[in-house]
């Protein structure tokens, strides 16, 4: 019987609500409307205001309130709570848009202010979370907060009544204020699921997604000057303090497993939207004396354990970043051992070891792939000194590999002076920490034995400062005769010396920066790379004794003019008329024919023949030159007009990113956000990677153009209409699957930076690079098909595109062209049934879109945009349609 009982009292229940709110459209009398919203505040919300409104203070017990309702008084005491069920799972939504499309406009001007919040504001905001006292309760079990947000979120979009509008807004911020991320979290977890974990974290991601993005919301809304409560740095600033507060109140109730989950859910969406400075700003004065608090850290420290690879990095920066300046300030830390200490607390030692992530950026990353300042480094450096010589993180276990690189060739000719610098000071910091032990058995003596020759003949005075500086502090470290060059005590070697010494190697705050340029204040223009003894380059040693015929004049007895110039060639490329150079067989020699700019025939022919070696090189030698040869390709010009220059970069580019995609995709898209290279490079970047991407997929090719100076959708177009034919399939392995999320995510973590300043990125060309951005991502969303994680591509795809269609979309770039596109593609890209579940469900995104859709269809006159539109409409009504075969069957 309780089936039909459900369903009999849903029908009263239903019955009873229109009249309650036909007899308010028709009251004359205020009193008749406060006496109505009473009614479901009292018996359903358990308002305490609100009943004794109800009841005019006689009693509060339901009988009591049962007795006084005019509307539900038929309802049996003893069916309450199903009554109560009914109508927060079926009716609440109803009845929230009748109170702000009716009460609000209507009767709340005719309301007082303690009026407002007891009937009407309470419906939203309950009494028990209200913090206008300053304390916040346990929500109601019964109450879902998830679907009061989700209400007046899509509310604040309802621009034919501006009134309306601005309740909603002002209920979304008081809601947020009165229910923080703890209060949303306890509410999660004490909401009845079926006991399925699955729904429960499905929930969590909703709530997850309509915050992250409410700023970009109402700014579409407001236009340039939203609610100061939802501007973007007031509103992550908030969002951040409720996390923290959130670690600290959690930590001490119940084990960190479970909360780590979800927290880490919404900081790791907050940090792939470009967030990660506001939350390392907003934490860092409260984590430190919290992290004091072992449950605390601990919480703290399962949270970075879960982190991703990406979002690892933007936290480990943005904190190495503030602890620096707080050093530099020299208030809430004055020595780098507390700073190595405040960061091993919170990120947690064994986190640092377990996180593959967080090992990958301590051991590798931040130690041989940046540039990073002197005092970051001796955060890192100390952070290192406190593992145990078996740990990978530990000075012991790291110095070889560093003195191995930094007296490696390869590096010394090629390494830019920052990253030698890097590199420099690393080890110096490293002895300063190391036993004459620790020396012995890493066998640093042979490895600078056989590299010191080098150093001490390069032709550069500061290459030579650094090598023999390092061999002295090594000397005295191994306790062996010490050595001494002779050096001048200038501020250069002062500063080396330092900081290998244990005495003086924390140094001044902020005293040094990793540049050569700032920290030795040399003025001279500094080579790009640096360059060693057997380079053509003239001693700077050398006396040169000015020449005593000036132009002009008569050639001396001693001319040597008559007498012929011997050639220096090699006997292969002798020859009489032109050169005749060889093709280079291995990929190092193809390498250093790049570098030749001054010869476009030896450049032209190993530009030819990148592609072809780098595919067949060896794993190690690609390695070793991999980001060496990346960049080299992407800053080469056609300065001598070559033949098929753009084709030939472009497929060794390709052929390189299809080679090592992991290693070579990070590198490739921090360059695209990398402001000192020009906006075609960048554009050039996003093609490679788009030709990459369909590369490894084995798809057909989506057609990128050889320059990508064009509109970025003329550049690559995907083709996502269901209605065209497709190619039949060859049965191969999607080798771009278990990498897409190394190619999707990276690349999307400062769309948000450039929806915001769209020129601060690509100066006056950030929107056209922006469009690129949103092409590319779709080739990757669309090669990334019936894999394992397309559905979470997707997904972060389609959160990033309905954040761009707030923009203003009257330009010439393309811009909406490329969101069209992307639309496009995530209705192809994803299986009927799981688009229907993750764009059709509660939150009716498909709905909203077809909506958009629409709109875009009046208000533009491009007939490609018009076809996209359409496109986006027929396959979403095709997905409305076989639902609704699939739900009905037969009966249709």
């Amino acid at each position: 019987m309780e089936p039909q009982n459900r369903h009999d009292a849903k029908a009263i229940l239903k019955k009873d609500l229109a009249s309650l709110h036909s007899d308010i459209q028709s009251a004359t009398s205020v009193s008749t409307v406060k006496r109505a919203l009473a009614e479901p505040l009292a018996l359903f919300f358990d308002a305490p205001e609100a009943v004794d409104f109800l009841t005019n203070g006689v009693g509060t017990s339901l009988t009591t309130v049962l007795a006084a309702s005019k509307y539900f008084s038929n309802i049996p005491i003893e069916a309450v709570d199903l009554y109560r069920d009914i109508f927060f799972r079926t009716c609440i939504a109803q009845h929230f848009e009748f109170l702000l499309r009716n009460v609000a406009v209507s009767w709340l001007p005719c309301f007082s202010e303690q009026e407002i919040k007891t009937l009407f504001e309470s419906y939203f905001i309950p009494e028990a979370l209200d913090s206008s006292e300053g304390t916040h309760h346990v929500p109601p079990p019964s109450l879902d907060l998830l679907g009061t947000l989700r209400f007046l979120s899509d509310a604040a979009a309802w621009t034919e009544h501006t009134h309306v509008v601005k309740v909603a807004v002002d209920l979304l911020q008081k809601l947020l204020t009165a229910c923080r991320v703890e209060e949303f979290y306890v509410a999660e977890m004490t909401l009845q699921t079926g006991g399925m974990e699955a729904a429960r974290i499905e929930r969590w991601q909703q709530y997850v997604a309509i915050i992250t993005f409410l700023p970009d919301k109402l700014a579409n809304i407001f236009g340039v000057r939203p609610p100061e409560f939802f501007r973007t740095a007031s509103f992550i600033r908030l969002i951040a303090a409720q996390i923290g507060s959130a670690v600290s109140s959690i930590a001490s109730r119940e084990p960190v497993d479970v909360p780590a989950i979800y927290l880490t859910e919404l900081i790791e969406k907050l940090v792939r939207l470009g967030y990660a400075e506001h939350l390392m700003e907003s934490w860092m004065p409260s984590v430190k004396e919290s992290v004091c608090q072992p449950d605390v850290a601990l919480l703290w420290n399962a949270i970075f354990q879960k982190l991703g690879r990406s979002e690892s990095e933007h936290m480990l920066l943005q904190l190495l970043e503030r602890l620096r300046k707080l050093l530099s300030i020299g208030v809430d830390l004055t020595t780098h051992r507390e700073a190595s200490k405040y960061m091993l607390t919170w990120i947690g030692s064994q986190t640092m070891e377990r996180n593959p992530h967080i090992r990958d950026l301590l051991s590798r990353k931040f130690l041989y792939d940046s540039v990073l300042h002197v005092d970051i480094l001796r955060i890192l450096v100390r952070c290192m000194a406190e593992f145990p010589r078996s740990s990978a993180l530990s000075v012991a276990s790291n110095i070889r590999r560093l003195v191995e690189t930094w007296t490696d060739k390869s590096f010394l000719r090629y390494a830019s002076y920052e990253q030698h610098a890097h590199v420099t000071y690393l080890i110096l910091l490293s002895l300063s920490y190391l036993t004459p032990e620790d020396a012995s058995g890493a066998d640093l003596l042979g490895i600078f034995l056989t590299g010191m020759t080098a150093y001490l003949d390069n032709s550069d005075p500061h290459i030579r400062k650094r090598g023999m500086v390092t061999a002295e502090c090594l000397s005295k470290i191994l306790n062996s005769s010490a050595l001494d060059f002779g050096l001048e005590a200038d501020e250069e070697v002062t500063f080396l010396r330092s900081l290998a010494d244990p005495t003086t190697r924390d140094g001044p705050m902020g005293g040094m920066s990793t540049s050569s340029a700032e920290v030795f204040d040399v003025d001279l223009e500094l080579p790009e790379k640096i360059s060693d003894a057997d380079h053509d380059e003239d001693d700077p040693d050398e006396v040169v004794l000015p020449s005593h015929n000036q132009e002009g004049d008569e050639s001396s007895p001693d001319s040597d003019d008559d007498l012929p110039a011997y050639d220096l060639r090699e006997p292969d490329v002798r020859d009489a008329d032109a050169k005749i150079l060889k093709p280079p067989m291995y990929i190092r020699e193809c390498l250093d024919g790049l570098r030749a700019e001054d010869d476009p025939e030896q450049l032209n022919i190993c530009l030819a023949r990148a592609s072809e070696l780098i595919e067949r090189a060896p794993q190690d030698d690609l390695d070793h030159i991999a980001y060496d040869l990346g960049s080299r390709l992407i800053h080469l010009h056609n300065n001598f007009d070559l033949t098929d220059f753009d084709k030939n970069r472009m497929r060794a580019l390709v052929s390189l990113l299809v080679r090592m995609p992991h290693k070579i995709s990070r590198y490739l898209i921090d360059q695209v956000y990398e402001r000192q290279i020009s906006i075609q490079q960048r554009l050039d970047i996003l093609t490679c990677l788009a030709l990459g991407a369909t590369t490894l997929s084995g798809l057909q090719s989506i057609g990128a153009g050889e320059k990508s100076a064009q509109a970025p959708s003329q550049d690559m177009q995907v083709s996502a209409s269901r209605g065209r034919p497709r190619p039949k399939p060859v049965s191969r392995s999607n080798m771009f699957g278990p990498v897409a999320t190394s190619f999707l995510f990276p690349l999307l973590t400062k769309v948000h930076e450039m929806i915001e300043r769209p020129n601060a990125s690509g100066g006056p060309f950030g929107t056209l690079l922006l469009t690129k951005i949103i092409i590319t991502a779709g080739v990757f969303v669309y090669c990334a098909q019936n894999t394992v994680d397309n559905r979470r591509l997707t997904r972060d795809y389609f959160n990033c595109l309905w954040a761009l269609r707030y923009l203003p979309l009257n330009d010439t770039t393309g811009l909406l062209n490329a969101i069209l596109v992307g639309f496009n593609v995530i209705l192809e890209a994803l299986p009927q049934s799981i688009l229907l579940d993750e764009f059709g469900g509660p939150t009716n995104e498909l709905g909203q879109l077809r909506e958009w859709v629409s709109d875009v269809l009046v208000t533009d006159s491009r007939r490609e945009n018009l076809q996209l539109a359409a496109s986006i409409l027929s396959s979403s009504r095709n997905l409305f349609d076989s639902q609704r075969e699939l739900f009905w069957g037969d009966a249709l």
